[in-house]
C-alpha cells in the first residue's frame, strides 16, 4: 500500500516538473507589423463643361480658364452648410473635373438634396436657403495678362451632382485698362458711379435665368490694384484687368501712380455696359456715346506720363483755419488776433494763392483781411446765424457791434476768376436752414462757390467746411450730408475741390471710410500718393505734442495733383499765424 502511494507521489512530482519545464521556453517573437486598414475613398465628382467665356480663374487671350488649386463649395436645397470640392483635372482649360474625397470609418455624409448650387471660390460664399452672399475684393494684386486669384466669383446650379455636367457662369465681367507710357506703375485705381467692391448677394435664380448680383450700400466704388513697379512701354500697351460686377455704368475715374506715389488721374462721364462673363474695354477715344460691351481687345485709354504737364491750367488752393478772434482775454499775447493779423495779411500778400478757404473766421477778421489785402474777392457766412454783415439789426451775434459768429469763407483772386454762383448749407437733417444735429456741439456749415477762369473759361466748384469737434459719430453724419449736397450741386461733373478743418485724420475715422470709397482723391493721405512734407497741420501754437493732420483738401475731375505742402513759415516775425498751419495743394485741370 505504501509502495502504491509512493509511486503516485513520484508520478505527480514528474508531472509538476514537466509543467514548469514548459513555462521556461523561449519567448514568442513580436508579430510582423500590419498595414493600417484604410477605407476606400468615396469620390463625388462633378464635371464642368464650360464655354470659352464662362470659366473663371486665369486668362489666356480671351479665354478665362480654370487654375490649379481651385476649390468650389456645393450647397443644396437641403444643405446650407456647403461641402468643399477641389479641382481634380482640367487646370489651364475651360473644362474641369472636381472631386470630394472623404476618408471615414463609415460611409461619408453625402451632399443630399434635389437641387444643387455650385459656387466659386469656396471660401467666399455663404447660403441661407434663399440667398447667396459673397464678397468682391476692393484691393487686388497685379498679375500679368490675368486678374486676382479667386477674384472672379461664379455660380452654377443643377439637379444631378454625382457625375453631373454644370456650366459655371461668372457673376461679373472683366474690365481691361491698357496703358502706354514710360513710367513704372505702382498702383492703378478704378472708380465707378456704382458700388463695385464689398459684400454682394443674389437670390436663387429662376430656371433658365442668370443670377442678379446686388452690391450692399456699404460697399466701395473703387478697386485698387497694387503693382510691383510695372514698367510701361510707349509703343505697346500693358493690360491691367479688373473684375467688375455686370451692369450699366455712366462714369469712370482712373488713377495711376508711379513708383514715387505721384498720381495721374482721368475722369470721364460716358455710358457703357459691363457684360457678365465677357471682357469689357474702352476705345482709345472714349466716345461720349459709350463703348462696346464685349470687345475682345482694348486698344488704349488715353494716358500720359506724370511729367507731361505742359499746357494744363494750374491752380493753387489753400485750406486755413485762422483761429477765431473771440475770447481774446483768455489767451496768451502771441495767440491774440491783434498779434497775428499782420502775419495773416503777409501770408495772403506774399503768396497770392488762387483760392484760400478759411475756417473759424469771424466777420470782423474777414473784414480786416479784405481791407488790408488787395486782389481778392470773398464769399462766406457765419455758421450760427447765417449772416455776413456788421449792421445792427438786433441779432445776438452782432450785439457787440462786430460778428462773433465764426464761419467759413472762400477768398479768390479776382484777376483770375469770376464768381458764377455761391451758397451755404448746414450740416444737419435740414441743410437748407439754420440747424444742427442734436449731438452736434456747434452749428456747422459748408459754403461753396462756382468760379470761372478768365483765361480758359473753365468752371469749377469749391466747397469749404468745418466739421464738429465733438465725436466721430456726429462727424460721420455731417460728412454724409456734406457729400449728398456736393453731389447735388455738382451734378454736371465739373472739377471740384472740398477743403476744410475736418477735426479728424484719414485713419480709423469716418473720413478714412469716405476716402477709401473713392468719392474724391485726397491731396494728403496715408498712402502718400503725392508729395507729402510730413508736417502736421494742427500745431496748437507749439504748446503740446498732440499734433495731427485734421485739415484736408480733396478733389475730383482734375487731371492730377502736382504738389502738396504745409506752410510752416514765419510771417511778420510771428512763429504761429494760427493754431493750424495752412495746407496747399497744386492741381492741374484736365
Amino acid at each position: 500500500m505504501e509502495d502504491k502511494i509512493m509511486k503516485r507521489y513520484i508520478t505527480l512530482l514528474a508531472f509538476i516538473a514537466a509543467l514548469f519545464s514548459c513555462t521556461k521556453a523561449a519567448p514568442v517573437a513580436d508579430p510582423e507589423p500590419q498595414e493600417p486598414v484604410i477605407p476606400e475613398p468615396v469620390s463625388n465628382e462633378i464635371i464642368f463643361g464650360v464655354g470659352s467665356d464662362d470659366a473663371k480663374t486665369s486668362l489666356s487671350g480671351t479665354n478665362v480658364l480654370w487654375a490649379e488649386g481651385d476649390t468650389i463649395v456645393v450647397f443644396s436645397n437641403t444643405n446650407t452648410d456647403g461641402v468643399k470640392f477641389k479641382l481634380k483635372e482640367g487646370a489651364g482649360t475651360t473644362s474641369a473635373r472636381f472631386t470630394n474625397k472623404i476618408y471615414e470609418k463609415e460611409d461619408p455624409i453625402p451632399v443630399s438634396g434635389s437641387t444643387f448650387y455650385l459656387c466659386y471660390p469656396a471660401g467666399d460664399f455663404s447660403f441661407n436657403g434663399s440667398r447667396f452672399t459673397t464678397k468682391l475684393s476692393s484691393s487686388v494684386s497685379y498679375i500679368e495678362r490675368s486678374f486676382g486669384v479667386a477674384a472672379n466669383p461664379s455660380f452654377a446650379s443643377g439637379n444631378k451632382l454625382d457625375g453631373g455636367n454644370f456650366v459655371m457662369k461668372n457673376l461679373c465681367g472683366l474690365f481691361k485698362v491698357s496703358l502706354k507710357g514710360s513710367i513704372k506703375v505702382s498702383e492703378v485705381d478704378l472708380t465707378f458711379d456704382k458700388n463695385i467692391a464689398g459684400e454682394a448677394s443674389f437670390a436663387i435664380p429662376t430656371a433658365g435665368s442668370d443670377p442678379v448680383l446686388e452690391i450692399s450700400s456699404g460697399a466701395s466704388k473703387t478697386i485698387a490694384m497694387y503693382c510691383d513697379g510695372i514698367q510701361l512701354n510707349k509703343a505697346t500697351a500693358t493690360d491691367f484687368i479688373f473684375v467688375v460686377p455686370a451692369g450699366s455704368y455712366s462714369h469712370i475715374d482712373l488713377m495711376v501712380c508711379d513708383e514715387s506715389g505721384t498720381p495721374t488721374s482721368m475722369s470721364k462721364d460716358l455710358s457703357f455696359q459691363v457684360v457678365r462673363a465677357g471682357i469689357t474695354g474702352l476705345s482709345s477715344t472714349l466716345p461720349e456715346n459709350g463703348v462696346a460691351g464685349t470687345i475682345e481687345m482694348l486698344t488704349e485709354i488715353p494716358f500720359t506720363d506724370a511729367n507731361e504737364e505742359k499746357g494744363r491750367e494750374e491752380i493753387k488752393v489753400v485750406s486755413f483755419n485762422v483761429r477765431a478772434q473771440r475770447n481774446e482775454d483768455d489767451v496768451t499775447s502771441e495767440q491774440k488776433w491783434t498779434t497775428r493779423k499782420n502775419a495773416v495779411y503777409d501770408f495772403f500778400t506774399q503768396n497770392q494763392y488762387d483760392i484760400i478757404g478759411t475756417q473759424e473766421c469771424e466777420y470782423r477778421q474777414k473784414k480786416n483781411i479784405i481791407d488790408n489785402v488787395s486782389g481778392y474777392g470773398v464769399y462766406g457766412r457765419g455758421s450760427e446765424y447765417g449772416k455776413d454783415d456788421d449792421e445792427e439789426e438786433g441779432y445776438i451775434w452782432n450785439r457787440k457791434y462786430h460778428s462773433q459768429d465764426s464761419g467759413n469763407y472762400i477768398f479768390y483772386r479776382t484777376d483770375k476768376y469770376t464768381l458764377e454762383a455761391s451758397g451755404i448749407f448746414w450740416l444737419s437733417d435740414t441743410p437748407s436752414k439754420i440747424s444742427k444735429f442734436k449731438s452736434s456741439k456747434h452749428y456747422r456749415t459748408c459754403v461753396w462757390v462756382r468760379l470761372k477762369s478768365k483765361d480758359t473759361g473753365q468752371q469749377f466748384n469749391v466747397f469749404n467746411t468745418h466739421l464738429d469737434n465733438s465725436d466721430d459719430g456726429v462727424r460721420g453724419q455731417q460728412l454724409d450730408v456734406l457729400w449728398a449736397q456736393i453731389q447735388s450741386l455738382n451734378s454736371t461733373g465739373k472739377p471740384m475741390i472740398m477743403m476744410g478743418d475736418m477735426n479728424m485724420t484719414t485713419t480709423n475715422s469716418p473720413l478714412e471710410t469716405f476716402r477709401k470709397s473713392g468719392k474724391m482723391f485726397f491731396a494728403r493721405n496715408e498712402k502718400n500718393v503725392c508729395f507729402d512734407d510730413a508736417h502736421k497741420s494742427y500745431n496748437c501754437y507749439g504748446e503740446y505734442d498732440g499734433r495731427s493732420n485734421i485739415d484736408h483738401i480733396a478733389y475730383k475731375n482734375f487731371y492730377k495733383i502736382k504738389e502738396f505742402d504745409t506752410d510752416i513759415k514765419t510771417y511778420h516775425s510771428v512763429p504761429y499765424i494760427s493754431d493750424h498751419y495752412p495746407i496747399i495743394a497744386t492741381l492741374l485741370f484736365n
